[in-house]
């Protein structure tokens, strides 16, 4: 939606400015250089979702495939996606789209959320219910069901170095769910299934 698009560049902003170490973990980025790098921004109009804030020599907003963004090859120097990564029946095509489209040194900021998202609507369904559910389709309940450190693993397939990772809270297994589950998710060790988000800060090497 691009008019959410543009207003969540104005939400970016103003966590950078309560708390800049929300967005840009402990890399040393403070208010003053943000302010200085949006000095052309008209920010109430990006705010009310107007791309008429955006100064077009800066950036512009654009709707295309994830796959094809029709971009020129290391034209973005900072790409940044929030829950997109575990709907995508083909995490690796779009990975390699922006792998091309990424100079070296350029950075990528991408929350992966990798619970049974029918839990956010349904608390009885436990985050991790999607995983006991035998099934070859690439996609279940909306969801590729990738774990974190397949991305991690995934990210590096395309040339993208993990700098940082910050997870959320771990989840509880209990053990009749630890049970049910079905390959593979029933022989991985604990570690790499009680944790169901994390933001990760990625280079293009």
């Amino acid at each position: 939606h691009p008019r959410k698009a543009v207003q969540y560049l104005a939400e970016l902003v103003a966590a950078a400015m309560v708390d800049p170490a929300r967005v840009f973990g402990q890399h040393p980025v403070d208010r003053q250089q943000v302010l200085a790098s949006l000095a052309d921004f008209d920010l109430a109009k990006v705010a009310r979702g107007d791309e008429a804030g955006i100064p077009a020599a800066r950036a512009k907003v654009v709707q295309r495939s994830i796959v094809a963004t029709g971009l020129a090859a290391a034209s973005a120097d900072m790409l940044r996606s929030n829950s997109v990564l575990e709907h995508l029946p083909d995490v690796d095509a779009a990975l390699a789209e922006w792998a091309r489209i990424t100079p070296s040194g350029g950075f990528g900021i991408h929350g992966i959320d990798v619970i049974d998202h029918r839990s956010y609507s349904q608390p009885a369904i436990h985050a991790l219910e999607f995983l006991t559910v035998a099934s070859k389709e690439p996609i279940v309940f909306e969801s590729n069901r990738l774990r974190l450190h397949e991305f991690e693993a995934r990210f590096a397939r395309h040339g993208f170095e993990v700098l940082d990772q910050w997870r959320g809270p771990k989840i509880e297994i209990p053990d009749d769910l630890r049970r049910r589950m079905v390959d593979p998710w029933r022989t991985m060790p604990v570690e790499q299934l009680e944790y169901g988000w994390s933001q990760f800060l990625v280079r293009k090497k």
